[in-house]
């Protein structure tokens, strides 16, 4: 706890920007409550507000991080028990959240759920979570403004980037799930698949053939969507949802 303690301390006197954590409830042999409300309150003490905490005790010992993803089973309540005991810091969940019910429940405890996975694999799920917890989106984009406006944001991500190992298939993954349910998807998907594996200079024809394609196979009617997330960087790795008014 000193020694993250010490590096947001060093870190908030380089950046202009508010410092956030993120942790787990322990790991290995550091795995009673009492350990977490050191590490938070040692780090709080050094100007962190904010504590992203995945709902999991990290085995660092003999595991690997892909199974770290999976064991040892999630425990929320320590979480909604930390944020009872520290209720003047912003204490966000994460952690196989992928029920719209579930992050409901749990925003009535904690102050945001952060949610990957279930974002990647089926980015449309965000408005559902945004009908459960309140906000509304109306009117809803169709399917094909969500893939336009996406398209954008990868011509702008490509053009602007600096970042020398820019990944193309990590730009073009989000659309995989996206483009489908309507006849032609499976060659939509295919296009999507090698523009991934594409070399960056060719990303920007790449999404101008996709779309091209999307116009000429699919009526827009089978494009419309009753619920659909508004186009932006929701399709990113990671989703924070702030707390809303629940409904009853």
């Amino acid at each position: 706890p000193e020694q993250v303690g010490a590096l947001v301390a060093s870190i908030r006197r380089t950046v202009p920007i508010a410092v956030t954590v993120k942790c787990r409830l322990g790991f290995d042999h550091h795995v009673h409550p009492s350990f977490l409300e050191t590490f938070v309150q040692t780090v709080a003490a050094q100007g962190c507000r904010t504590f992203f905490v995945h709902a999991r005790q990290a085995w660092l010992d003999g595991v690997s991080p892909k199974a770290n993803r999976s064991l040892p089973p999630l425990d929320y309540e320590s979480v909604i028990r930390l944020k009872k005991k520290y209720p003047d810091l912003e204490i966000v969940i994460n952690g196989g959240i992928t029920d719209c019910d579930e992050a409901r429940y749990l925003l009535t405890h904690v102050d945001g759920v952060m949610v990957g996975r279930k974002v990647l694999e089926d980015p449309l799920w965000l408005a559902s979570l945004e009908e459960a917890i309140g906000i509304d989106r109306s009117p809803m984009p169709s399917r094909m403004h969500l893939i336009e406006n996406y398209g954008t944001y990868v011509s702008h991500m490509l053009q602007s980037s600096t970042e020398p190992q820019l990944s193309m298939h990590r730009l073009f993954q989000p659309l995989q799930t996206v483009i489908r349910g309507f006849p032609g998807a499976a060659r939509i998907r295919q296009m999507v698949c090698q523009a991934g594996r594409a070399a960056k200079p060719d990303g920007c024809a790449w999404i101008d053939r996709i779309l091209e394609q999307l116009s000429d196979i699919a009526p827009q009617s089978l494009l419309a969507l009753e619920h659909a997330p508004s186009p932006s960087p929701s399709l990113a790795r990671i989703v924070r949802v702030e707390r809303a008014v629940i409904p009853p």
